[in-house]
């Protein structure tokens, strides 16, 4: 929208220049035929978002080309990285940072921004929690052959903020990141758990949401 009336302002102001310029007269009027060039006009914080992991890492930006931005799909404006906890910081305190920086890269040179959502639970691959933090004592059930943690574990909730604040003090305030989801709780980072709950008998509901919010917002006024 900002956008849209700087051009309208500049058109207003030639068209005053022009026809004070002709005629000295201001009664008389000045008509612009505008042309509709057929390119998409990507908002700030709006426009198409292209999911570079999301579910299986196989799948979707793993089969562009390196140099691919997808320039040829009209309004992509974001690229969204959502990847398990257990990738970013296999081991306690040792992270891959590459792992999210080295895609986005190319998409912040071409003009993109970037989205991140890291999760606790997946059901593509064994454990989306790394396994030092149930070795350290939190609080976990095995569900179709895959690792979910309870949410609400005192462990838990510590290992994982400690994990927040090293993401915050990395990417907070960071003009090329455009949103991160609060992505901890429930299947694929979703805020529920339909698929699991029935299976381990426990429910997870609106006050624990609450508390990954809270969580998340306590640790930006850190940053």
């Amino acid at each position: 929208m900002k956008k849209y009336l700087l051009l309208l302002l500049l058109l207003g102001n030639m068209y005053d220049s022009w026809s004070l310029g002709i005629s000295g007269n201001m009664s008389e009027k000045q008509q612009v035929n505008m042309i509709d060039n057929g390119k998409a006009l990507v908002n700030p914080d709006m426009g198409w978002t292209m999911h570079f992991y999301s579910n299986v890492l196989a799948n979707y930006g793993s089969k562009l080309e390196p140099s691919d931005v997808i320039e040829y799909f009209p309004g992509v404006s974001t690229v969204y990285l959502r990847i398990p906890w257990s990738f970013v910081e296999p081991e306690e305190g040792k992270f891959n940072w590459e792992i999210l920086d080295t895609p986005a890269q190319r998409w912040i040179q071409s003009g993109k921004k970037v989205a991140f959502r890291i999760t606790s639970t997946e059901n593509w691959t064994r454990q989306g929690t790394p396994q030092w933090v149930f070795d350290a004592g939190a609080k976990y059930y095995e569900v179709n052959g895959f690792l979910e943690p309870e949410y609400d574990d005192p462990i838990f909730l510590q290992k994982l903020e400690g994990f927040l604040m090293k993401m915050a003090e990395r990417y907070d305030n960071n003009p090329n990141v455009a949103f991160i989801d609060i992505g901890h709780f429930g299947m694929w980072g979703e805020g529920h758990t339909v698929i699991t709950t029935p299976l381990h008998g426990h429910s997870w509901g609106i006050e624990t949401q609450k508390k990954y919010i809270d969580l998340c917002a306590e640790v930006t006024k850190r940053v």
